[in-house]
């Protein structure tokens, strides 16, 4: 039967997966809805604010052009100036790059207005044409200082015609510059193909690094991936692929040229990368300190190539940090080293972190250790790779301490203005061995930038600077006479009560430089930093799955994407994943539904979607991987309905008739098991080790002689459920009822292995039951007035205002049980048959429960049962005997047979047997002892001892009556003559 469930399981789950494969591979039916499961993904994914987030480097900054930035700089847009200003201030802070995300296209143009209001002074107009023309100037000879800027191409996919001579000069310019940022297409042209662009100003394409920024939405507009480069056609009519802004940074990130970029199809390939080792955890890269002195030794190239922006403010500020550090450790800034196949190291970053240990002969350094390899980002469509985004562009927080509601970014973020309102440092002075600047240094610029330094930072009252700068009011100080008023300060400064080492110096305004320094180079040294609109109705706005966000959050995504190593890859991509996950989910929805029951089946049901889909978040969060998940929702309820379906028309109107038919005298187990074996009932049986349990009711003839038949039924029915249900809970099987006794098994037809102690169980929880009906019989008055006492019983067999007669007041009931191999199965006529059991053990057990009525107790157990062994769950020996507590009864052979067999009372479950009880057993045990012994008299006295402690003292017999009976017997007539040794057998003459 199991076979055949299987065959038709794997028919029907091949059936479907093929035809949901075939679905999902060759229409776009299932698209829609992954792309609904994967935004959801992203933000079930979302990390915590408080959380390191591993999709965000923090190498990366954003300086957003925010409507704080707005009110501060002035109404967009602003103009060059004030990033050439911008430019000058952060480059002092050696950021890794800046990327301005504008189209530099057009030249500042004089407004009209103020044309027409200076048409009378031609003077004044071409001084203000001037200043104009000055503005784009400005900013080019910004750039023309540094190699790390960013500008943004405009690029148009539509070709344009009827263009100037001017414009065309233009664009062949920039499109010759661009050769630098481009590779020749060959067989790798991307999905994104442009015919024309807005040539950028020729004054900064000659100094900026242009880049693509076109990102390409999918078709419901949400942008998911990103280009690693675009094709371009130039005028010519050949094509290049254009670096995105994206590869453009990675090339500065992983320290490779252009000729290391390598396009294929499917993958991009960067020669000779020098990659960081990352954190698996944070993915960050990995800090650690490391000894100076054998890191110096390794290093092969101390010196700065030609070509390095070497920064000794960088420098200064380090060796004064080390004042404030951990005793020879250098803080905050590592240095940047490739390690060789030799165990060599190559310095790609950070001279001024060593320089700087070298001077201040530190005996710890802060080192990043790269790995130099041929680094591979797979591009699944041509050109583009998936952006794994970090979380929402802004969250909002409630502040336990303040209680206020602050605004909190995913990518680390703060306005322009925050680096154009920067008091432009000069350079940090050199002192000599007294504390004052060198005499080589211009003092004036450091002056100034003092005076402007304690305005702006003068807000407590109570501060040192808030003094600083009254004191430079009251003197009217300039930058001319600051030098001589810094020997005019310690009167003020005694006066205002300040510590003399606070008092205005050289040094101390130096400091104040370092200071300055030290918290910017903390924020922008060797960040790659991006500026875009983030303010109001300003910048593009592109849908993500996180919602929208501001273009320039888009390309940090992507950007981080990568550095990160976090990318993210779609089960599509991967080969055969798709089709193995289908079919073996096909495969276990249709085993697992077929070999069910339709109850059972849904609950499998709603687990394997829950599964599927916890599965699905497992992998997205863990390893970055988008499985296609609808295909194998979609196979599960297909694969479930179609179950139910065939088993509503076959397998459960089967079973249905099995259970109308058989469940009035089969047990519902048997049932059951017929059903899952497809087997009729039918002649015959089979041999097994079981254990078999008989029981009846003490006297009950009596009972009949005193109720009427109705009482006689209610009695019983009501005796019979609470012993069933007992028998139940314990997966007994009942066999029959005889009248008032119960004949039941267990370990048929499911196989228990403790089913000799489940029988034991059920007899003292049977037993302990009865003695609670006992007790509410007795309890039990006439409520309705009828009379009970129909067949006239004496009062004093039956109190007139009670429901019962005394004799169910104390209504015993005996058990007999024994272990052995029984044939049980289908026994009867092809027209009525019952699953029932039979063999010699069978008539033990039943002996048993006869013969307990002989030795006045209510339990009787065979040595078979006491003797017999299982293992529990966890693969242990148990033995009935270790797990009861019990006392020997007797070694006997009942009627009809001649082998002996040792006989026991369970009293309790181990661990449960009263005090009294436990000293009648040992008392009992002794005596028995003296009576295999011959050892009459002994025997007789601790019989007379143990008979003060019987269980139950007002019966007319028990074991130590029997015994006590016995020996005497034996003493007058002994059972073997003097000196032969004795079996101890009793040999019972009646059933």
């Amino acid at each position: 039967m199991h076979k055949k469930k299987i065959i038709t399981s794997i028919i029907i789950a091949l059936i479907i997966f093929s035809v949901i494969h075939l679905i999902s591979t060759k229409t776009r039916l299932f698209v829609r809805l992954e792309r609904g499961i994967l935004n959801g993904l992203f933000y079930f994914r979302e990390p915590a604010m408080t959380d390191v987030n591993p999709f965000v480097s923090q190498s990366t900054r954003l300086l957003g052009y925010d409507d704080d930035s707005i009110v501060i700089v002035g109404k967009w847009p602003w103009k060059r100036y004030v990033y050439a200003d911008f430019l000058r201030k952060i480059e002092k802070f050696s950021p890794k790059t800046i990327m301005f995300d504008l189209f530099f296209v057009e030249r500042e143009i004089l407004p009209d207005f103020v044309k027409n209001n200076l048409k009378s002074d031609t003077n004044a107009l071409k001084m203000v044409e001037n200043v104009y023309s000055k503005m784009d100037q400005e900013f080019s000879d910004a750039m023309s200082l540094y190699d790390n800027v960013y500008i943004d191409l405009l690029l148009m996919e539509q070709t344009r015609s009827g263009l100037t001579k001017e414009f065309e000069e233009s664009l062949k310019y920039n499109e010759e510059i661009l050769k630098k940022f481009s590779q020749p297409v060959s067989d790798n042209k991307s999905s994104l193909v442009f015919n024309s662009m807005e040539p950028i100003l020729k004054e900064y394409i000659k100094y900026a690094n242009p880049v693509a920024v076109n990102a390409l939405p999918d078709d419901d507009g949400v942008v998911r991936g990103f280009p690693l480069y675009c094709t371009y056609k130039m005028s010519d009519g050949s094509y290049r692929n254009l670096f995105s802004v994206v590869l453009s940074l990675l090339k500065r990130y992983y320290h490779i040229d252009v000729s290391d970029v390598v396009i294929k199809t499917n993958k991009i390939i960067l020669n000779n990368a020098k990659v960081p080792i990352i954190d698996r955890k944070s993915h960050q890269p990995q800090i650690r300190d490391y000894d100076f002195e054998e890191i110096n030794k390794k290093i092969t190239n101390p010196s700065h190539l030609p070509d390095y922006k070497y920064n000794k403010n960088l420098v200064k500020c380090m060796t004064n940090l080390m004042a404030f550090a951990e005793s020879g450790r250098m803080p905050h800034f590592p240095i940047h080293l490739v390690e060789k196949s030799d165990g060599s190291l190559e310095v790609i970053d950070g001279w001024e972190v060593l320089d700087s240990a070298k001077e201040a002969q530190a005996s710890k350094i802060m080192a990043i250790l790269y790995k130099e390899k041929n680094l591979e980002i797979k591009t699944p469509e041509k050109g583009f790779f998936y952006i794994n985004y970090s979380g929402k562009e802004k969250r909002f927080h409630a502040n336990k301490k303040t209680g206020k509601v602050e605004t909190l970014t995913t990518i680390p973020t703060e306005g322009f203005h925050n680096v154009y309102t920067i008091l432009s440092p000069p350079d940090i002075p050199d002192l000599d061995k007294e504390g004052n600047i060198v005499s080589t240094f211009n003092k004036k610029e450091l002056y100034s930038w003092f005076i402007q330094f304690c305005e702006k930072t003068a807000q407590k009252e109570d501060g040192q600077y808030f003094l600083y700068n009254q004191f430079f009011k009251e003197k009217m100080a300039t930058s001319e006479n600051l030098e001589a008023l810094i020997k005019d300060y310690t009167n003020f400064g005694t006066k205002a009560g300040q510590q003399p080492e606070k008092f205005l110096s050289e040094k101390l305004m130096v400091n104040s430089l370092i200071e300055y320094y030290t918290k910017y180079f903390s924020k922008y040294y060797n960040k790659f930093i991006f500026t875009g609109g983030t303010a109001t109705g300003l910048g593009d706005i592109q849908p993500t799955p996180y919602a929208s966000m501001f273009g320039i959050n888009v390309i940090i995504n992507a950007f981080n994407t990568i550095i990160t190593e976090n990318p993210l890859r779609m089960s599509t991509d991967i080969p055969y994943l798709d089709f193995i996950l289908l079919i073996t989910f096909c495969i276990i929805f249709s085993l697992f539904y077929n070999l069910s029951y339709i109850r059972i089946s849904s609950y499998f049901f709603m687990g394997f979607i829950t599964l599927t889909l916890i599965i699905s978040v497992i992998m997205f969060e863990y390893k970055s991987i988008a499985l296609k998940t609808s295909p194998l929702l979609l196979s599960n309820i297909v694969i479930f309905m179609i179950t139910a379906v065939i088993k509503l028309l076959t397998e459960e109107k089967e079973k249905k008739f099995l259970k109308s038919t058989f469940s009035t005298y089969l047990a519902p187990e048997l049932i059951d098991e017929m059903y899952k074996k497809q087997a009729h009932p039918k002649l015959g049986g089979e041999a097994r080790i079981i254990t078999a349990f008989f029981t009846d009711i003490q006297g009950f003839s009596s009972f009949s002689e005193k109720l009427t038949a109705e009482q006689l039924v209610e009695l019983l029915n009501e005796y019979l459920s609470a012993m069933t249900d007992i028998l139940s809970e314990d997966k007994g099987t009942l066999d029959k009822y005889e009248g008032d006794a119960i004949i039941a098994f267990f370990g048929a037809p499911m196989f228990l292995a403790d089913h000799s102690l489940r029988a034991c169980r059920v007899a003292l929880a049977m037993q302990s039951k009865l003695g609670e009906l006992r007790a509410k019989w007795g309890q039990e008055k006439l409520t309705d007035g009828i009379k009970r006492n129909v067949k006239e019983i004496p009062s004093e067999e039956w109190n007139p205002e009670d429901k019962w007669p005394k004799i169910v007041h104390d209504m015993r009931m005996r058990i007999g049980i024994n272990t052995g191999e029984i044939v049980v199965g289908n026994m009867g006529s092809t027209m009525r048959m019952n699953y029932t059991m039979m063999g010699d053990p069978v008539n033990l057990a039943a002996r048993l429960e006869s013969a307990a009525k002989q030795y006045g107790v209510y339990i009787l157990i065979s040595e078979f049962t006491m003797n017999s062994k299982f293992s529990d769950p966890l693969g242990r020996k148990l033995k009935i005997a270790d797990m009861l507590d019990y006392r020997f009864i007797d070694r006997m052979t009942v009627v009809g047979k001649s082998e002996p067999v040792n006989i026991f009372e369970p009293i309790a479950l181990k661990g449960e047997m009263s005090e009294q009880d436990k000293k009648l057993c040992d008392i009992f045990a002794e005596g028995v002892e003296c009576y295999f012994r011959t050892d009459w008299d002994n025997a007789i006295l601790r019989f007379k001892q143990a008979l003060k402690l019987e269980r139950f003292p007002t019966n007319k017999t028990n074991p130590s009556k029997v015994f006590i009976e016995r020996c005497i017997q034996f003493k007058a007539k002994p059972p073997v003559p003097k000196g032969q040794e004795w079996d101890g057998v009793y040999r019972l003459t009646s059933k």
